[in-house]
């Protein structure tokens, strides 16, 4: 007789629980890095783990760029095709 309180009890629980968590938790594609393949977030400019860079950085303002721009969205300076990417370590977080 008990079990079908609880039964419902936790069938109610569940849907609950399933109805409270964000969205992103249960679609959101997980990205990995290239060279180790532990997860990264979308974010992430370097892998914490090996260290390998991830996306690149606009040389006159520091923000993160995509490798296929021709021009920095944040500062408007335009990026040559064959330009290096300023070093990552000198990227400030804080800017964001």
């Amino acid at each position: 007789m008990i079990l079908v309180p609880l039964a419902i009890f936790t069938i109610v629980l569940m849907v609950l629980y399933l109805r409270w968590q964000p969205q992103e938790t249960f679609f959101t594609s997980k990205e990995v890095c290239p060279k180790c393949h532990h997860a990264v977030q979308a974010g992430y400019l370097i892998c914490p783990v090996c260290l390998l860079p991830l996306r690149h950085v606009c040389t006159s303002c520091g923000r993160p760029i995509e490798g296929n721009w021709t021009v920095c969205p944040f500062c408007g300076r335009s990026v040559e095709p064959g330009e290096q990417p300023r070093e990552l370590n000198s990227y400030k977080l804080s800017e964001l």
